[in-house]
């Protein structure tokens, strides 16, 4: 079951890559390794963030989301790639290390799902910038956060057949038997211990972008990306459907009694100011199974978990942005 996230976490491998095979002169190679931000020792190099801001333009295109502002995609990319090195870090203090044995299983895993051959998925993660072997390194690297996060986080969260026969009984259970959500979301955060002042701004600023949408002048997927420090903000705020069990506990009393295409909000929840947007709602028609409710209720502690324990990250480690 602690292996029933990895999805989560190699779907970041699609959006990162580092800059490969331009032939550079040395004033372009000033002009490209300007230091962007600096990680505890570690810097952040500006051909590094300008191939993950095009990679993530293409993506938001793909999914026919109107792009930002070059400067807020930018910082948001920005804040991506300095949770990701604050990880990687973590991970080599822990010696955590994937084989590359591993990593050849994990490519024939993605291959098998995309139903191409491990050629085909090289040629085709060519197409965002990678070569074979940084589109490896970097899926080498999101395996090694992944299991950095089941040791870390994963390992201490237990479900017990208790929970999983509290939530089956439970009126909310019966509520949505049967049925999947698809869900955006928008985060505004907060710190840990947020003051007075804190929680006011950042419900104003949740308000103010809830009355955008609720206006018509900008949609939430958009918003998301502009605003979202969620873990999905660069996808929309796109949660994919779930079942109600595997949402935040926070968002089940209120997604019931929503239509697709509501919004709602704002919602304080342990990390921040929450916005939702029921976007779809699935009628599979069959409940689900004991060890599937487990799941589900494994995920949501996780993904409840996981964003408080990288906010602690952060608030420990010397960050210094440049832009």
């Amino acid at each position: 079951m602690k292996k029933i996230l990895f999805s989560l976490f190699l779907a970041m491998t699609v959006n990162a890559a580092y800059a490969v095979g331009d032939e550079v002169t040395p004033g372009k190679l000033v002009e490209l390794n300007t230091i962007v931000a600096i990680v505890n020792e570690t810097p952040i190099l500006q051909d590094t963030l300008d191939q993950r801001v095009n990679m993530v333009e293409r993506q938001l295109e793909s999914r026919n989301i109107p792009l930002p502002p070059l400067d807020i995609l930018k910082n948001q990319v920005l804040n991506q790639l300095i949770q990701e090195q604050l990880q990687l870090q973590l991970a080599e203090s822990r010696h955590i290390q994937i084989p590359q044995a591993q990593v050849n299983e994990q490519l024939q895993k993605i291959a098998d799902q995309q139903k191409i051959t491990i050629a085909e998925l090289y040629q085709q993660a060519t197409l965002d910038g990678f070569t074979r072997d940084s589109y490896r390194e970097q899926l080498q690297d999101q395996m090694r956060i992944h299991e950095l996060i089941q040791t870390t986080i994963a390992a201490k969260i237990v479900i017990s057949p208790k929970d999983v026969t509290l939530y089956r009984n439970s009126q909310l259970s019966h509520a949505t038997s049967g049925k999947e959500y698809r869900i955006e979301n928008i985060l505004i955060p907060l710190p840990a211990s947020p003051t007075t002042q804190q929680i006011t701004e950042a419900e104003e600023k949740a308000n103010k972008i809830l009355s955008e949408i609720k206006s018509g002048s900008i949609a939430f997927d958009q918003a998301a990306v502009r605003n979202s420090s969620g873990q999905f903000a660069l996808e929309g705020g796109d949660l994919g459907f779930r079942p109600i069990a595997e949402l935040p506990e926070i968002f089940a009393q209120f997604i019931v009694s929503m239509n697709p295409g509501d919004v709602y909000g704002p919602i304080r929840a342990g990390n921040g100011i929450q916005l939702i947007k029921l976007v779809e709602v699935k009628n599979n028609q069959q409940e689900l199974a004991d060890e599937q409710i487990r799941e589900a209720l494994f995920k949501r502690k996780l993904e409840e978990a996981y964003p408080v324990w990288l906010a602690s990250l952060e608030s420990q480690a010397y960050i210094e942005r440049k832009m």
